[in-house]
């Protein structure tokens, strides 16, 4: 084949695309223009909010150690149930109490027979020495008995109190009202003093977050806070504030109250908003907010009169509005969502209202 006829066969498949495009472009016909509502986008003042996670933590949260060893006889109590203050949650062999004390009260029964001896003999001893009968070293040796004797049965009178206080460990009672969070024995286990036993958190929760230095520093006691889950919002107060940053991650703790009953266990985690001030900017309905292939963007009207489908980046969300700060500017015209039918990219539109 010749170098110039290349020219022609590249003008011949031009015009083949041509006459197939124009062939098309009349088999597709016009759509047709849908009804819809117009809001004209408009500078809002808002408040300005900084969003961060927060942890649903127990108000109290309570580890009971063992007091003293033995064989746990029962354990009436399983993880995650509700518990009563005083409730008995495990109860101890009092074989071991039992047997402590009986020893202890008869050290405390010899000591003191041995103290009203020493006692005894330290009185006769005195009238012998005003007598002259007795020296003044065998008084003074009486009188070391009889201190010393005095000073066991006191000591052995304290171990009986002792080994009493430990028929209170047998049963082991709840301090609070709250839920089983973890429990580390079984019925049978042989334990020593100082082993963790079970957990215990309070139906009163408060909520954990960490802001940086820079949001830190623009918290009060009094700053509006909010906490929030994907269905639920709450008023919350800032109840602590720790000054001290934390040196690796240069950030702060905040704790929040929340109102009673708000369905939040512990271990959830949820969303903490501060209100630190005012600003401007766009807002949107929260229903015309779409997502298309995992893209969020919105419906503009462009001067064609069609539908074109706008990329935008959100903030912060205010109940019914979102606050966009990318993507719109002031006097774009948003297609509100209220359609009979889901709308596409080149949608041709009739503006029944703009407002």
């Amino acid at each position: 084949m010749h170098a110039h006829s290349y020219p022609a066969i590249f003008l011949f498949f031009l015009l083949t695309l041509a006459g197939c495009h124009k062939t098309h472009s009349k088999q597709l016909p016009a759509s047709k223009p849908i009804d819809a509502k117009i809001l004209i986008l408009k500078t809002a003042h808002f408040a300005k909010t900084a969003t961060l996670p927060g942890l649903v933590i127990a108000q109290d949260h309570i580890t009971l150690f063992s007091k003293s060893g033995g064989k746990v006889l029962k354990v009436t109590i399983h993880s995650g149930e509700y518990v009563s203050q005083n409730t008995i949650l495990l109860q101890m062999d009092p074989a071991m109490a039992n047997s402590a004390y009986a020893h202890a009260q008869a050290q405390s029964v010899a000591a003191s027979a041995l103290a009203a001896n020493a006692r005894h003999d330290y009185k006769r001893y005195r009238i012998l020495f005003k007598q002259g009968v007795a020296t003044r070293k065998e008084l003074e040796h009486i009188t070391r008995r009889y201190q010393t004797a005095q000073a066991a049965a006191i000591a052995a009178q304290s171990a009986v109190k002792t080994a009493q206080a430990e028929f209170s460990y047998v049963d082991i009672r709840s301090p609070i009202s709250g839920f089983i969070t973890e429990k580390q024995v079984t019925s049978g286990d042989m334990i020593q003093a100082g082993d963790a036993l079970l957990s215990i958190d309070s139906p009163a929760i408060k909520i954990r977050t960490t802001p940086g230095n820079h949001l830190f520093n623009l918290l009060t006691p009094s700053t509006p806070t909010f906490v929030s889950t994907n269905k639920h919002q709450w008023a919350g107060t800032i109840t602590e504030a720790v000054n001290s940053a934390n040196p690796v991650t240069h950030t702060h703790l905040v704790e929040i109250s929340l109102p009673d009953h708000t369905g939040l266990h512990p271990g959830t985690y949820v969303n903490v908003s501060f209100t630190t001030g005012k600003q401007e900017g766009i807002l949107i309905p929260a229903t015309d907010l779409l997502t298309r292939m995992g893209l969020k963007g919105v419906f503009l009207l462009g001067k064609d009169k069609k539908a074109h489908f706008h990329l935008v980046k959100t903030g912060s969300t205010f109940k019914t509005k979102i606050e966009i700060v990318a993507g719109l500017a002031p006097g774009d015209q948003l297609i509100e969502s209220s359609l009979s039918s889901p709308l596409k990219n080149g949608q041709p539109i009739h503006v029944i209202t703009a407002r």
